[in-house]
């Protein structure tokens, strides 16, 4: 049957439903109590569903004001990503604009599907031929291009397709990398590309080969980086909370690498004092005036005591 041979009485299930099989894309049907769905599965476990704004589909087309298709994925399906969503929600629409929008929606679902089918089958070929240990991740995320292949020890890769200036169709393979503020440095982040249409093999080998190992040993670097910087967080952390102890009506100033300033009243006294640090805590800075000799005694030995072995 047609896509567009629905009347505006049948249920937008039916109308969804006979619209999908007449472009061959396979679905099923999901509902609880009110609510339901029209789901299209996807080969990498992931699900489109598909369904009114409000999310029912039991109730005649002339009822509804408006339809939207979801991507979902990862744990319990918490990972959204809209396909497609109604541009005029709220509105009563014609049979004949509901026969638009639904080519519509199909159009995007049918997008999606060769997305998500071409991204998961570059990655899952590369995953399959780099070693033991590494899996694609089921998961979408919406701010990252392509798939993300990762291995037990928590190494990962970008697997993404893409049009180089030719306009010649492109797999790429590049490191995913933990947040960090190191600088890369020169050849630090490689790149493995191959022409679409390759065999999977040519671009396992390369990355096995020659990429796997520059990754590593960046990612190393890279998570050393990140463990001495927290390390120098900690000690600021924990400068701030043994000034604290000694003012207690210091104030923090803070941002979002931590601590850098703190200032505050000396009890029982009319000196102020200022704690000024830099970003690694390589350099401090105290200042006060008029401070008692016992006050600047106590705030130098807490200074020189964040830096002894049992911190």
């Amino acid at each position: 049957m047609h896509e567009t041979t629905f009347t505006a009485e049948d249920t937008l299930e039916d109308a969804l439903t006979r619209a999908l099989a007449s472009r061959d894309i396979a679905f099923e049907t999901d509902g609880h109590g009110v609510f339901g769905w029209v789901l299209v599965e996807l080969p990498d476990d992931s699900q489109i569903w598909i369904t009114d704004v409000n999310s029912e589909v039991s109730d005649p087309l002339s009822e509804y004001s408006g339809m939207q298709a979801v991507l979902r994925s990862g744990e319990e399906w918490q990972v959204l990503i809209t396909v497609y969503k109604s541009p005029n929600l709220g509105e009563q629409r014609s049979l004949d604009a509901w026969r638009r929008e639904v080519a519509d929606l199909l159009d995007a679902v049918q997008a999606c599907i060769h997305e998500v089918s071409a991204d998961w089958s570059a990655a899952y070929w590369l995953a399959n031929r780099i070693g033991v240990g590494w899996f694609v991740e089921r998961e979408h995320d919406p701010e990252v291009e392509g798939r993300i292949v990762r291995h037990r020890d928590g190494s990962a890769l970008r697997v993404y397709r893409h049009v180089n200036r030719r306009g010649r169709a492109r797999v790429s393979v590049v490191g995913h990398y933990p947040a960090t503020h190191r600088p890369f440095g020169p050849g630090e982040n490689p790149t493995a590309t191959v022409t679409t249409g390759r065999t999977p093999s040519v671009l396992a080998r390369e990355v096995f080969r020659n990429m796997l190992p520059r990754y590593r040993r960046v990612r190393f670097a890279i998570e050393e980086f990140n463990a001495e910087r927290q390390r120098e967080l900690n000690r600021r952390k924990r400068l701030a909370a043994r000034v604290g102890e000694l003012l207690p009506e210091v104030t923090h100033r803070r941002d979002d690498e931590g601590l850098q300033a703190l200032r505050g009243p000396v009890p029982g006294s009319e000196a102020d004092v200022t704690i000024r640090m830099s970003v690694d805590a390589s350099l401090v800075d105290l200042s006060f005036e008029d401070l008692p000799a016992p006050w600047a005694l106590a705030l130098l030995g807490t200074l020189a005591g964040l830096r002894t072995p049992q911190d």
